[in-house]
Formats: structure tokens, C-alpha cells, sequence
């Protein structure tokens, strides 16, 4: 058996009627493990997030209506947190799959400062070497390659990839990449 998992960007999700569409798609989906980014919830209000039929839920939050990470995690993978930033933009659980840990990490990186961000996220995950599966999943805010980006919008900038500093991050990681694409 393999993992089902999906990453969102769900750009806000502080209105009931769009939150309450947004958790009847993802039961429907029948998931192991959700990432969504930009709920735009504030830590004062994070309890809206909580939907047990979706899993357990681990929250990074600010302390604005900005960003925001919820990873829901099926509580059979016996879910554990690990670590998050203040500001909503880094979250990570660790899980039990098929024997092994697994490191999951929910991120929601900046569209400027993105060399710096990727540099301290960098710094956090050389605490978690111990690790040997990491499943990043996301909006990393950025394209590998500004040539074979396939954006209807404008043209992206040399601003628009990723920095260096996410490459260097990764070589040292076997990472699983896994992309399902859905369309709501």
C-alpha cells in the first residue's frame, strides 16, 4: 500500500463556506497525508483548522491573517510533531510507515528573501540528519528552471527560482518526490 498524499496552496480559509468546501474535497480524497499553505488562520483562531476525519492535525500559524501550514496525518501512521517556525511558513511531523520514520515537512516559502529563507531551513533540517526519508510538500514559491516553467501569467524573473541554497539543501537528502496534481 502505498501513501496518498496532497499538497494545497488554498489561499485563505477564514471564510466557513470556503473552509467547509475545502475539508469535504479532502474527505472525499480519502488521504494519508494533507499539506495545505496560506490558510491565512492566526494562532489565535487555529482551532478552525482542527478536522478529525481528515487526521491529526499540526499547525504553524502567525500571528496575522498571513500565511499559515496544516499538516493532517492519519492517525495510524502514529504522527508526531517535530518542529515549526513562528511565522507560519515551516511545519514538520515525523510518521511510522512500512518500519521506517519518515520526516514530513509542510512549507510555504516567501515570494522575496527566498535565498535567506531556504538557508535557515537549511540550518533546522541539519539537526534532523537522522532521518533517512524526508517528503518535502508545499508552495516552495519558485521554479527550478525559468525556461521550462510552464506559467500562464507573466514571464518569471531571475527572482522566481529557487536559490542555491535549496539545491544545496537537498543534495544531501534522498528526497521521495511525489506530485499529485488535482484540479478543484
Amino acid at each position: 500500500m502505498s501513501l496518498q498524499l496532497l499538497s494545497w496552496n488554498i489561499n485563505g480559509c477564514n471564510i466557513p463556506e470556503k473552509r467547509k468546501k475545502i475539508f469535504h474535497i479532502l474527505k472525499k480524497e480519502q488521504l494519508d497525508i494533507i499539506c495545505l499553505q496560506e490558510t491565512h488562520v492566526t494562532r489565535l483562531h487555529r482551532k478552525v483548522l482542527i478536522n478529525k476525519r481528515l487526521g491529526q492535525e499540526f499547525i504553524s500559524s502567525d500571528k496575522v491573517k498571513k500565511r499559515g501550514v496544516v499538516i493532517y496525518a492519519k492517525e495510524s501512521l502514529s504522527p508526531k510533531f517535530l518542529f515549526k517556525d513562528e511565522h507560519g511558513r515551516i511545519l514538520a511531523i515525523e510518521i511510522q510507515y512500512q518500519g521506517e520514520k519518515l520526516l514530513i515537512l509542510g512549507i510555504y516559502a516567501p515570494n522575496e528573501g527566498k535565498s535567506e529563507f531556504y538557508k535557515k531551513l537549511q540550518g533546522t533540517m541539519l539537526d534532523h540528519l537522522d532521518y533517512n526519508n524526508i517528503i518535502m510538500m508545499g508552495d516552495m514559491n519558485g521554479v527550478v528552471s525559468t525556461n521550462m516553467d510552464k506559467s500562464q501569467s507573466q514571464n518569471i524573473t531571475k527572482d522566481g527560482r529557487l536559490p542555491k541554497t535549496f539545491f544545496e539543501m537537498t543534495d544531501n537528502m534522498d528526497l521521495i518526490d511525489i506530485w499529485r496534481t488535482k484540479t478543484h
